[in-house]
């Protein structure tokens, strides 16, 4: 409390009882390390998560739906994290406080990064965070989604759910090898290939980087400021969109063929998980149809595992 609300630790030694300023002071230098706090805040939530009151709220006993959201403060001083953007902060500075959190209103990641930064560069980290919360569906706005971030989740075992802005803008993909006399029927029509000649030559560095996420070796918002360092597009991040466009591609045909059959595209407060609390209740029908669809995907692959063994 000292330090989080800039009371310090000698104001709070004179202010609290059977504690003296040496006893907080060797606290703060040998216990406060960001090492300690994360595991400190791990086993709260493994403590959470094994009650059974929490799993009230969730839809699915055996799918858990998480979602992460950024919100911006102003900061008047000095920040290594702050940087100017008029839209939000007018000629002042600020931050992007990122939050990740579940469908049981269990907060198990957070993040303050640069207000200037996309915030699709850091949902793997939280994805990647602890071994407490284990999402099986993620979703974020729109400016948490990439094309390399399909590709990334679905390398990962995650189903990427995102509420995409201006659905009818978006590309959608195609194999090369359709006859485009059958494609005039098409409902859907993709405007463009995939570049399939280049996840074939890069796939096997594709694998060692999802490989070096997955050991927790590095970061994946470390591996994409670096990748985004070079003046040219470097080859492993074309790999990484032209992948991430086919898994993209996929899951957009068919929530619009089901849009098509279904009343999955009425309005609904409880579409999106209820841990999205920054955002309006109000979900667009993209990504209603996307999450029921991953959630029977992902049964029918819990299914056939147990089939198996």
């Amino acid at each position: 409390m000292g330090l989080g609300c800039s009371i310090g630790v000698r104001k709070m030694a004179r202010i609290s009882a059977n504690i003296t300023e040496s006893e907080l002071e060797h606290a703060v230098n040998w216990r406060f390390s960001l090492e300690n706090i994360r595991a400190a805040n791990d086993l709260v939530l493994k403590a959470m998560n094994e009650m059974e009151l929490p799993n009230l709220y969730r839809r699915d006993a055996e799918l858990l739906h998480t979602a992460s959201d950024g919100q911006k403060f102003e900061v008047r001083g000095e920040s290594l994290h702050a940087a100017r953007s008029f839209k939000y902060f007018g000629q002042s500075q600020g931050v992007s406080a990122y939050t990740f959190g579940d469908e049981r209103n269990l907060l198990w990641h957070s993040l303050m990064i640069s207000a200037a930064d996309r915030e699709s560069a850091y949902v793997i980290d939280g994805l990647m965070h602890n071994d407490v919360v284990k999402s099986d569906i993620h979703s974020t706005d729109s400016h948490g989604y990439s094309e390399s971030i399909f590709a990334l989740t679905h390398l990962l075992g995650f189903s990427f759910a995102p509420r995409i802005k201006k659905l009818h803008k978006q590309r959608i993909y195609l194999f090369r090898g359709h006859d485009r006399k059958l494609r005039e029927g098409w409902r859907i029509k993709p405007s463009n290939y995939v570049n399939d000649a280049l996840i074939q030559d890069n796939w096997d560095d594709l694998l060692r980087l999802v490989a070096t996420i997955k050991l927790k070796e590095n970061t994946a918002s470390d591996i994409f400021r670096r990748l985004n360092s070079y003046s040219r597009q470097h080859a492993l991040y074309q790999t990484l969109k032209a992948f991430g466009q086919v898994i993209k591609s996929s899951s957009h045909c068919l929530s619009c063929a089901i849009l098509k059959i279904s009343d999955y595209g009425r309005p609904s407060k409880n579409s999106l998980i209820r841990s999205n609390w920054q955002t309006d209740s109000r979900v667009p029908s993209l990504s209603v149809t996307l999450v029921s669809l991953l959630r029977q995907k992902k049964k029918n692959r819990k299914s056939q595992r147990r089939a198996i063994v």
